[in-house]
């Protein structure tokens, strides 16, 4: 089920529906990246989750949802509006998660930082992540 009706985000100022453009077929509202060592099931249930509180027009790209080329990441991040970072174990070890860091911040695009810290779910301390 994509859509629940009595369960949605509201704008704090309006209690309102938040106002989601369309974006175009290549394009997405949120990227999302992660490392698949200790951030696979998570990122999973975030989309699904934000799919069921989301206007059904809303894109959020994942890998394994959306990922046609290995080769085009650069081009995906840059075809999002926002990218959320989903840090966990081994997160920064990851060249591709690099790449993705590094194509959010050459793009400008805003980031949401999101901090695994269940060691039993792949998560650690910021500390010892930061030390990746």
């Amino acid at each position: 089920q994509r859509h629940r009706p009595n369960q949605q985000f509201l704008c704090r100022r309006t209690h309102l529906p938040p106002d989601i453009a369309p974006v175009g077929a290549d394009e997405f509202h949120l990227f999302l990246s992660h490392t698949w060592l200790s951030g696979q099931d998570q990122i999973a249930m975030i989309k699904q989750q934000l799919s069921g509180f989301l206007p059904a027009h809303v894109r959020v790209f994942r890998d394994v949802d959306d990922l046609k080329n290995i080769d085009r990441l650069e081009e995906y991040v840059a075809k999002s509006q926002v990218v959320l970072l989903f840090l966990s174990k081994g997160y920064f070890l990851s060249r591709n998660c690099l790449r993705e860091v590094r194509a959010a911040v050459t793009s400008s695009k805003p980031v949401i930082l999101v901090h695994e810290h269940a060691e039993t779910k792949g998560g650690d301390r910021l500390e010892v992540l930061r030390q990746e």
